[in-house]
C-alpha cells in the first residue's frame, strides 16, 4: 500500500512540474479581508464566556411601566415610574443642566435614596441621585458621573444612555442600562462598583450573555432575600410587548464550555425550558412558590408636597391636614411658591445677561426690579406658611 501511495505522489509531482510548460493556470483573485465590526468581535468574546444560568421563569408583558411586573421583597427597594419621581422631588430646588422631565426610577428600602434617569442639557439621558433629608424633603439632585454613560472614560459630556437604574442591597453595586460603545446592540446591561477609598464609580463592565443580546436589554434587579434576578428584554421581538426573565442566584459564576453543542441555545435563551435537568426542574418549581408568597408592598402615598409637622410627622398630602382651610391655603402657598422659582431662575438669567453685556443699565434696572419683587414674594411666602401652621393648631 505505501509503495502504491508513493507512486501516486510522484506521478502528481511530476505533473504539477510539467504542467506550467503545458498551459499556464488562471491567476485566482485574492479573497477580500473583511474586517469585524466592534460589536461581532465583542459577540465572539461573549460567546466564550457565556454565564450558566438557571432560568425560572419568562413573562411577556406589555412595554408600558413593565417593571410592575416584577414582584420584589420589600428588603430589595422599589421601582419607579417617571411620574412617580417627579411626585417626590416637587418643590426641590433642580440644578441647571435638568431638563424634561424624570423617567423610570428606583428607591431603596428605607425610601431614603433615591436614583432615577434624567435627560440632560445634550438631550442624553444620565443618572441622577438624591437622598432624603431630615425635614422628610429630597435633596436637590445631581447627576452620576459620566463614566457611566460612557464606559471607559469619564469626559467632559455624555456620549451615550444611562437609564433603568437600580442600586443592590449593599449600597455600592449599582446595574443600569446603556448604549454606550461596549454595548453588544442597542442598550446592554452593566454593572458599576463604588471604589471603597472615595466612593466613586469604578468603570462600569458589561455583564455579558445571556443577560444581553443584539437587542435592547435593560432593568436589572436583585431580590437576594428570595434569591432571584428579574431582568426585561426585547430579544423575542414582540411588537409591543417584551420578555421578562427570572433567574437564580447564585453565589459564583460558572460559565458554559464553549464547546457545548448547545452554547447558542445556552446565550440566546432559545428554548431555556429543553435544557433543564431534573435537579434544575426541582428548583425552578421552589423559587417559584416562593416568588408567589411574596406579599405585595404597602402601597406609600404619593407625596404632593413635604411639609414638617409637630411631633416627627411630615405632611404630604392635601387629605393630611385637619382644617380645610389650611389645606385650602396650602394649595395656594404651593402655587406662589412655583411662581417664586421661576423669578429665581428669571434673575439669574438676567444676571448672567447683565454681566456679559457691559452692565447694561436696562437690564440692571430689570434685576433690581424682580429683586424687590422676589423679596416681597418671599416674604408673602413665609407669612403664608405661617398662617397653614396657625389654622392647623402647630400640631400634628
Amino acid at each position: 500500500m505505501r509503495e502504491i501511495i508513493k507512486s501516486f505522489l510522484f506521478i502528481l509531482t511530476a505533473s504539477a512540474s510539467v504542467a506550467p510548460a503545458l498551459a499556464a493556470p488562471a491567476k485566482k483573485k485574492a479573497e477580500p479581508v473583511v474586517e469585524k465590526s466592534p460589536q461581532e468581535i465583542l459577540r465572539e468574546q461573549m460567546l466564550a464566556h457565556v454565564e450558566q444560568v438557571l432560568v425560572v421563569d419568562s413573562i411577556n408583558v406589555d412595554k408600558e411601566a413593565f417593571f410592575k411586573r416584577y414582584k420584589l421583597q420589600p428588603s430589595t427597594g422599589s421601582l419607579l415610574t417617571g411620574a412617580e419621581v417627579a411626585a417626590r422631588l416637587r418643590g426641590i430646588e433642580i440644578p441647571d443642566g435638568f431638563e424634561g422631565s424624570p423617567l423610570s426610577g428606583f428607591t431603596n428600602e428605607y425610601n431614603d435614596y433615591l436614583l432615577w434617569a434624567q435627560p440632560d442639557s445634550t438631550g442624553f439621558l444620565r443618572l441622577a441621585e438624591s437622598v432624603r433629608l431630615v425635614d422628610g424633603s429630597w435633596s436637590s439632585p445631581q447627576f452620576a458621573p459620566l463614566v457611566l454613560n460612557n464606559g471607559d472614560e469619564d469626559g467632559e459630556t455624555a456620549t451615550a444612555n444611562a437609564a433603568f437604574p437600580f442600586m443592590s442591597d449593599d449600597g455600592q453595586t449599582l446595574y443600569y442600562a446603556s448604549d454606550n460603545p461596549l454595548s453588544l446592540g442597542g442598550y446592554d446591561i452593566f454593572v458599576a462598583t463604588k471604589d471603597p477609598s472615595d466612593g466613586e464609580y469604578l468603570i462600569p463592565g458589561n455583564l455579558g450573555m445571556p443577560f444581553n443580546s443584539e437587542f435592547d436589554d435593560y432593568m436589572m434587579v436583585l431580590d437576594r432575600q428570595t434569591g432571584v434576578g428579574w431582568w426585561a428584554t426585547d430579544r423575542n421581538r414582540l411588537d409591543d410587548q417584551l420578555t421578562i426573565y427570572v433567574y437564580a442566584l447564585t453565589d459564583e459564576r460558572d460559565n458554559v464550555d464553549p464547546d457545548d453543542e448547545n452554547l447558542l441555545a445556552y446565550a440566546s435563551l432559545q428554548g431555556w425550558e429543553t435544557l433543564l435537568t431534573d435537579e434544575q426542574k426541582a428548583r425552578r418549581n421552589e423559587l417559584l412558590r416562593d416568588i408567589a408568597a411574596i406579599q405585595p408592598p404597602k402601597v406609600e402615598k404619593p407625596a404632593e408636597f413635604h411639609l414638617p409637622g409637630v411631633g416627627g410627622k411630615t405632611y404630604i398630602q392635601f387629605a393630611d391636614f385637619r382644617n380645610p382651610q389650611a389645606a385650602t391655603l396650602m394649595k395656594r402657598y404651593l402655587k406662589e411658591e412655583d411662581k417664586v422659582e421661576a423669578d429665581r431662575k428669571k434673575l439669574a438669567l438676567l444676571r448672567e445677561t447683565y454681566y456679559k453685556s457691559g452692565s447694561n443699565r436696562q437690564t440692571g434696572t430689570q434685576i433690581a426690579t424682580l429683586e424687590e419683587q422676589l423679596r416681597l414674594d418671599e416674604q408673602n411666602l413665609l407669612n403664608l406658611l405661617s398662617e397653614v401652621y396657625r389654622l392647623e393648631g402647630g400640631e400634628d
